[in-house]
Parts: C-alpha cells; structure tokens; sequence
C-alpha cells in the first residue's frame, strides 16, 4: 500500500477541522445553517464552472489522473482518522 493517499487524506482532515474549528464552535444553529449553506454553495459554483468550460478542458482532463476506487477511499477514512484523531486530543467530547 502505497502511503500518498494516506497522507493526503490526512492533511485533508486537519484542513477540514482547522477550517471549520470557528464556525462550529460557536455553537449556534446559525453558524451550523452557515457552514452548512457555504459548503453547498462552493460545492455548486464549482460544479457550474467546471461545466461551463468542460468543452474547454476535455483534452486537459482526459489527462489527469483519476484515482480508483481503493485510492479514493484511503484518502478517505486517513481523512476521517486524522480528523477524529485530532477532535479528541483537542478535547472534543464524542457525542
């Protein structure tokens, strides 16, 4: 098993918690619908600007490396480990 994956979903994890660390933290059901409402967002715009210039990138895509399924899931569960891994030395309760 190759350790890249592992390391990338591992930064991917403490980047997730670093980023969301303020918002949730506050603990509010408004800065929950916050997160909640920004992250859809991103997704979306995203999403839209990759479709406007899909016919653009076709042949930049066609080259980039598409990670199988075992990958993409290593990345994953390293990203969900390291995150839970850092919740708890933080002193983050469970439930």
């Amino acid at each position: 098993m190759r350790a890249l994956p592992l390391l990338s979903g591992a930064a991917m994890g403490a980047m997730l918690l670093a980023m969301a660390h303020g918002p949730l933290t506050q603990g509010t059901a408004a800065a929950f619908l916050t997160v909640v409402a920004l992250t859809h967002a991103t997704v979306l715009a995203l999403l839209a600007g990759l479709g406007a210039f899909a016919a653009r990138l076709r042949g930049v895509l066609s080259q980039l490396h598409r990670p199988s399924p075992r990958h993409a899931l290593q990345m994953l569960a390293a990203a969900a480990i390291a995150a839970l891994a850092i919740h708890l030395v933080h002193g983050g309760p469970l439930a």
